[in-house]
C-alpha cells in the first residue's frame, strides 16, 4: 500500500472501453433467445375494460403475448414491508388495476426485436379511468383509495424526536419553520437497463445491467422458487447506473420466468420507456 500513497495509479479497464470492446447487455448474442417487449400503462390510475391482442399476433414473427390471465403461477414483485407500515402487493402483470404510467400489463415475445417492438404497438387496451392520487399531503384525506385492501393511501410514518424539543421551543428566543420537498429525481445513464436468461433446466443464468447482482440473484430465487445456488447472474459492462440499476424490477422477474418456459429471452430498454 504504501507503493501508492500519494502517487498517481492509471486506471487499467478504460483502454478497452475507449477503444470500443465493451461488451454490454444489448450486445450479447444469447443463442435461440427471444426477445421480449413490454406493453406499458398509459394510465396513471385506471381499470383495465380489454386487452385486444389479435393484430398484434398476426405480426410476423411474434410467438406470443403474454396477460396477466394468461399465467396462474406468476409471481409478485418481492418487497420489504417496513416495521409498521403497508406495502401493496405490485404483479408482475396488472390484470384489473393500474396504477401508475409506465406499469407492465403484458409482454410480447418475437424472433425479432423488432416484431416485438411492432407486435407491442399494435396492442389494444381499454380503459376506465380512476382518480389518480399524487400528492402525499393530500392522500390520507382523500377519498380514492389506490389499494382499497390496505383500507388507507398512507403507506408509512415516522416521526422522530431528538432531545427535549417541546422545552427547547417554549424557552426559544426565535422560531423558524420551513416546509422542505425533495425533488423527483430520474437517472438517466447512457446505458439503459437491460437483462437477459437462459434456462437448461436446472440452472438459470442471468445477464443483466444491475449494480447489485447478489440482490437480484436472491430475488430471482425467492420469486421463482429456486435454490440460490442454482441462479447465477453475470454483469457485463455497465454503462451508468446512478442507483437506479440496485433495484429488483418487473422485467428482471419476467424475463427469468419466462427463460423458464421457453428456454432464453432478452429484453433491452429503450431511451422511451427509460423516461416513461
Amino acid at each position: 500500500m504504501e507503493n501508492f500513497i500519494g502517487k498517481s495509479v492509471k486506471r487499467i479497464e478504460d483502454y478497452r472501453l475507449l477503444q470500443g470492446q465493451g461488451m454490454y447487455l444489448d450486445d450479447l448474442k444469447i443463442e435461440n433467445a427471444l426477445h421480449m417487449m413490454v406493453v406499458r400503462s398509459t394510465q396513471a390510475h385506471g381499470k383495465i375494460e380489454s386487452i385486444d391482442t389479435a393484430e398484434a399476433k398476426a405480426i410476423n414473427d411474434v410467438v406470443g403475448i403474454i396477460t396477466a390471465t394468461d399465467i396462474k403461477d406468476l409471481p409478485n414483485l418481492p418487497g420489504d414491508e417496513p416495521k409498521g407500515g403497508k406495502v401493496a402487493h405490485h404483479p408482475l402483470l396488472a390484470k384489473d388495476l393500474v396504477h401508475y404510467v409506465g406499469q407492465p400489463i403484458a409482454v410480447v415475445l418475437a424472433k425479432s426485436k423488432m416484431a416485438a417492438e411492432d407486435a407491442a404497438l399494435a396492442v389494444q387496451i381499454s380503459y376506465q379511468d380512476l382518480e389518480a392520487v399524487i400528492n402525499p399531503f393530500d392522500s390520507e384525506k382523500n377519498t380514492t383509495l389506490l389499494h382499497p385492501h390496505l383500507g388507507s393511501n398512507i403507506a408509512y410514518q415516522k416521526q422522530t424526536l431528538i432531545g427535549d424539543p417541546e422545552n427547547i421551543f417554549a424557552n426559544a428566543h426565535k422560531i423558524v419553520g420551513a416546509s422542505i420537498q425533495n425533488q423527483r429525481v430520474a437517472p438517466s445513464s447512457m446505458e439503459c437497463r437491460g437483462v437477459a436468461a437462459s434456462w437448461d433446466g436446472k440452472t438459470l443464468t442471468v445477464w443483466s445491467s444491475t449494480q447489485g447482482a447478489h440482490n437480484l440473484r436472491d430475488d430471482l430465487a425467492n420469486a421463482l422458487e429456486l435454490k440460490k445456488d442454482s441462479v447465477h447472474v453475470i454483469t457485463p459492462d455497465v454503462g451508468g447506473g446512478f442507483g437506479a440499476k440496485i433495484m429488483t424490477y418487473p422485467e428482471d422477474i419476467l424475463v427469468a420466468y419466462l427463460a423458464q418456459k421457453h428456454g432464453a429471452i432478452k429484453w433491452a430498454e429503450s431511451r422511451s420507456e427509460n423516461l416513461l
